[in-house]
């Protein structure tokens, strides 16, 4: 039985009945216009949020309708595997948890903390609003959420939680597993697309940042602020990324090494920066010697 963890009673009687059969969470990974106008038709297809469906995939004519389009698919487990019990390709092993958030109109607030928020929580973006999250048990949770005190990370309940106080509507369902080899490999690429995508971001930052230490005149201060800033969102990534590639067997550290290294060359050439700004400092300050003049 799949079900919302915001849902309301009367639905939570209807998803049991459909449930018990052939009705799989289905995630669209593309635009869904065309779609939700057949799922008002047909029956046999729930919409439950924007991209996200319940398919009943006995019927011939879902079938056809949800199998034409580029969808990710989940039945409900009943088991948690342990996360050592699960290689590289070994889906059947994983258990995860889908989540699903939205704003009516959100502000730029609303949305920079959406974002701050995902990249504190091991999870992937299937879609937009739509999240995918490991299903662990509670001693693996701890170890791999809290294996840095300093900068734990969010599992998929404190998302939730944390994704409604900033305003956002949130659904949650649990004990899914993946249907067919292809969502497995979606899911890889959607891992693969959302590194290289903050990865990115990060670099490109800090290639803006080596333009402002190459100006003369920069100021020192702004520079560490700004320097200071991506390291630390870096960190936070590579935390999360770490637990992404132990979770889930994909490889993370190509990337990360290749943006810690220019993080590095960065902070070489702001000391740089410091360094020949102190030195400027020393040499345009007047000695004793030279005070003595100037007073004569």
């Amino acid at each position: 039985m799949i079900l919302s963890t915001e849902s309301r009673s009367s639905t939570r009687r209807i998803y049991q009945v459909i449930l018990s059969g052939s009705l799989q969470l289905a995630i669209l990974l593309e635009p869904t216009r065309d779609f939700e106008v057949l799922a008002e038709r047909v029956e046999g297809i729930r919409t439950l949020a924007r991209g996200v469906y319940l398919a009943k995939m006995e019927s011939q004519l879902v079938r056809d309708i949800v199998l034409n389009r580029r969808h990710i698919s989940f039945r409900k487990t009943k088991r948690i595997p342990r996360v050592k019990d699960s290689g590289p390709n070994e889906s059947e092993n994983r258990t995860y948890m889908v989540v699903a958030y939205s704003y009516d109109s959100p502000s730029a607030q609303q949305r920079q903390q959406t974002q701050r928020l995902i990249r504190r929580s091991p999870c992937v973006r299937l879609r937009p609003g739509v999240l995918l999250f490991p299903h662990l048990r509670s001693k693996e949770s701890v170890r791999y959420y809290r294996s840095d005190t300093s900068h734990p990370l969010y599992d998929a309940r404190t998302f939730v939680t944390k994704m409604k106080e900033n305003g956002a509507s949130v659904r949650r369902w649990t004990h899914l597993r993946l249907v067919e080899d292809y969502s497995e490999e979606l899911v890889g690429r959607a891992i693969e697309r959302m590194v290289s995508r903050e990865m990115s971001s990060i670099e490109m930052r800090l290639a803006r940042l080596r333009d402002a230490a190459a100006k003369p005149g920069v100021s020192v201060k702004k520079l560490k602020e700004r320097y200071t800033v991506m390291a630390r969102r870096f960190r936070i990534l590579r935390i999360n990324f770490m637990a992404v590639q132990s979770i889930w067997h994909h490889d993370t550290e190509r990337e990360l090494r290749r943006t810690y290294n220019i993080l590095l060359r960065v902070k070489r050439e702001i000391r740089a920066v410091i360094d020949s700004t102190e030195s400027a400092q020393v040499v345009a300050q007047p000695t004793p010697h030279q005070d003595a003049l100037s007073e004569k």
